[in-house]
């Protein structure tokens, strides 16, 4: 890691010392090229201080080059992925923690900077309407006028039609990030009236290439079908056909899989038993290399979940 960090700071170096325009841009398309290659990397570790700390000044660096470069599509499908990342792992982690369950101490499981709640529901709105546009301006690389098809579900469902395995990683992050915003504003109507458009953009990602990101559409289909009551529009079989097909994917080694499948799924069944069993299993897992990050969100996630379970089980 530290030697992809090091090379990239040094063509960042020479980014800034070149007065050639086209040898700038050189040094960019190489920069990007070895962005995504770190994202990897990044991923890979369990440090979650050391990334949460990292991420931010890695952010600002790759937007400052996107300034020399506005076209470059993988610094936008780089950046909408850090964005998102960034929002889910760390303030979205947070908020569960102080929402789930507000009575109870949460401290021995996850760290508070800011225990502001509504001050931290803003600064995760910002982080994920950022990856989202970052996310829309990748895919209009190719497709000029997505940002004006993708206003109204009458022409979204059409362009989203023809995208192509190309657009993968700018649609996943497209729904990921839109979808995070909508959960954060689920009272409100123009918000709400999006969710047809995450579901699409993701089902599209299920359609050409299911794998991407840990099978990661998977995992958000899991929680937009198990999330609701069959009577609120939610669909259980569908939450846990989505479940199974992660796991077969993913691996059993993928943590994030049993963490939402207990939160969502099992918490609508109000199988309490099956709940704390497969969280405790999380907890209990060892890393794997490949999902160090995110399988220490979960399990954090995990303990948060366990602790609450007296309000999530009445």
């Amino acid at each position: 890691m530290m030697k992809t960090v090091a090379q990239i700071f040094c063509l960042a170096g020479m980014m800034f010392l070149t007065g050639s325009c086209s040898v700038r841009k050189m040094v960019i398309h190489e920069m990007a090229e070895m962005t995504v290659e770190s994202m990897a990397v990044f991923e890979e570790d369990s440090n979650l201080d050391l990334i949460e700390n990292a991420l931010p000044s890695n952010m600002k660096l790759l937007e400052v080059m996107l300034e020399k470069d506005p076209g470059n599509k993988n610094l936008l499908e780089v950046l909408a992925r850090m964005y998102g990342s960034y929002g889910f792992a760390f303030y979205e982690t947070r908020l569960e923690a102080l929402s789930m369950a507000p009575e109870v101490d949460m401290t021995d499981v996850v760290s508070f900077p800011d225990t502001n709640v509504p001050r931290m529901r803003k600064a995760l709105e910002q982080v994920y309407l950022k990856g989202l546009d970052y996310a829309v301006r990748a895919l209009a690389i190719r497709y000029e006028n997505c940002r004006d098809q993708l206003k109204t579900m009458d022409t979204t469902e059409d362009f989203i039609r023809t995208l192509t395995l190309k657009d993968v990683p700018a649609l996943f992050w497209y729904g990921f990030n839109l979808g995070g915003y909508v959960n954060l504003n689920r009272d409100s109507v123009s918000a709400l009236a999006m969710v047809p458009l995450v579901e699409k953009a993701m089902n599209r990602v299920v359609e050409l290439d299911p794998d991407y990101f840990n099978a990661g559409a998977h995992l958000y289909l899991l929680a937009f079908h198990g999330s609701r009551s069959p009577l609120m529009g939610g669909n259980p079989e569908a939450a846990r056909l989505h479940y199974e097909e992660l796991r077969k994917r993913a691996g059993q080694e993928y943590l994030l899989a049993d963490v939402f499948y207990a939160r969502y799924y099992l918490y609508q069944s109000q199988d309490r038993e099956a709940f704390e069993k497969l969280l405790n299993r999380v907890l209990e897992t060892k890393d794997e290399k490949k999902y160090a990050l995110m399988n220490q969100v979960a399990r954090i996630r995990a303990g948060i979940y366990l602790k609450a379970m007296d309000d999530l089980f009445p």
